[in-house]
């Protein structure tokens, strides 16, 4: 009499388990090549303010310039001001994070400035801000270094952005409002340090309230898929898969800097977390 082999229970649940394997990962690829094939275009790193709107005077760029790399010369912190033709349909804040990354502005490892002392300035690494400005979608942005968030904090970005760079925006005089910004970053960083995180947290302690966290899509994405694989019991199986497959590095890096012609600057390879603060108007 033949006997028709039945698949034992453990068979077919790595089998199943294979398979819903094989499909996440099809998907996670997918994702990951539209992402990266959606990366927007960034502008050159060709010095420490970069018009590509066309917003400043050549007198006023100058200026900007002579005053950061001041700035940079008592600090070690390094500050770049760019403006943007457009940010090619991503929100301000995720484009901000991702310029500051490949660009690396900021030291990527902690140094002593000529003018400080070890308790002073220049003691932080990844210290690197960008002020972007969005004139066509009426968007900007103060982009803080990992290293300078306690100094640049979220709620103190805000402040800047609020009153010091806003009124004039909304009066159409870009150029008044990206000066006053940089010039208010330019005064928080140049004090001492202590001075300027107790300044930076009593600013902050107005702001706490209502205030909310952004989450990327992309977080809640992944939260949503763990939940399930833990819910219907694959989780196990999966992350024993992607064990024995190994995979190829990815995903963001710190830029390692790109240097300028003629000026002497780059970035030093600093990294960003996404702090700061956005505004429109």
């Amino acid at each position: 009499m033949n006997m028709r082999a039945v698949p034992s229970p453990e068979r077919s649940l790595w089998s199943k388990a294979g398979l819903f394997g094989l499909m996440v990962a099809t998907l996670l690829i997918a994702f990951l090549s539209v992402s990266h094939a959606a990366e927007p275009q960034f502008p050159a790193l060709t010095g420490r303010v970069i018009d590509q709107a066309n917003l400043l005077t050549p007198e006023v760029e100058a200026a900007l310039t002579a005053k950061l790399k001041a700035l940079e010369d008592a600090t070690t912190d390094q500050v770049v001001v760019v403006t943007l033709n457009s940010l090619n349909d991503y929100e301000i804040a995720d484009y901000g994070y991702q310029l500051g990354r490949h660009w690396g502005i900021g030291q990527k490892t902690a140094q002593a400035s000529a003018t400080s002392g070890s308790e002073a300035l220049g003691q932080f690494k990844n210290n690197g801000v960008i002020l972007i400005v969005a004139p066509n979608e009426r968007k900007v942005r103060i982009e803080v270094g990992y290293g300078l968030e306690p100094v640049l904090t979220d709620a103190y970005s805000s402040l800047i952005i609020q009153n010091g760079i806003l009124p004039s925006f909304r009066d159409g005089d870009y150029q008044a409002g990206i000066v006053s910004g940089t010039d208010l970053i330019i005064a928080q960083l140049a004090q001492d340090r202590g001075t300027a995180i107790q300044k930076a947290q009593a600013a902050a302690e107005p702001a706490q309230h209502g205030k909310q966290q952004r989450i990327p899509a992309w977080v809640v994405i992944i939260v949503i898929l763990f939940i399930i694989l833990f819910a219907r019991g694959w989780l196990p199986f999966i992350l024993l898969d992607a064990l024995f497959r190994g995979g190829g590095g990815g995903g963001w890096s710190g830029g390692g800097g790109g240097g300028f012609g003629g000026g002497g600057f780059s970035g030093g390879g600093g990294g960003f977390g996404g702090g700061g603060s956005s505004g429109s108007w």
